[in-house]
């Protein structure tokens, strides 16, 4: 079920052309996406980056973000989350109507799509804030373990557990 890419999908000219020292760990669409029938997975718009799915409760909109968390024991790498996140149509509009301007700089919240891999118990109501990247980078809550890693960082052994943790539980899916 969950993605795991063996080259940076960070979002930044530099970083496409370099191979990534660890995986980005996220799935290609949001779970909204997954539970649709052959016919609306059709009709809906999905793109790496944003997701848009018309459904009977009306359209939701999503968009991937991502989080790094650095690896305390090898300076300047991390382990990147890219979970999806669903957001308001006004401001998924507003992030694609400034999607390649450098100097946009806002935040927004929005509702976990899905849980991110090792971390099953983060709040589902998240912030995200545009860099003026052609992404959107998730801002953990307060008090969850994410947060906590995000700051802190893990070592790569740690990394490492959670990478081969992820991959286990796609052999039983």
């Amino acid at each position: 079920m969950t993605e795991i890419d063996d080259t940076c999908r960070c979002l930044c000219a530099q970083c496409a052309q370099e191979p990534a020292p660890y995986p980005v760990i996220g799935l290609w669409a949001p779970d909204a996406y997954f539970a649709l029938g052959p016919r609306a997975r059709r009709a809906a718009e999905l793109s790496d980056l944003w997701c848009v799915i018309d459904g009977p409760a009306g359209t939701t909109h999503h968009l991937c973000t991502w989080i790094d968390v650095p690896i305390t024991d090898r300076p300047g790498t991390a382990l990147t989350y890219a979970p999806w996140v669903r957001v308001d149509g006004a401001d998924f509009d507003r992030v694609l109507e400034h999607w390649d301007d450098p100097l946009f700089r806002e935040t927004f919240v929005g509702e976990l799509s899905g849980p991110i891999p090792t971390y099953p118990d983060e709040p589902t109501t998240v912030r995200l804030r545009t860099d003026g990247l052609t992404t959107a980078r998730f801002l953990p809550g307060a008090g969850g373990a994410l947060a906590r890693d995000a700051a802190r960082g893990i070592t790569h052994a740690e990394a490492e557990l959670r990478i081969r943790t992820i991959l286990l539980c796609e052999d039983d899916v």
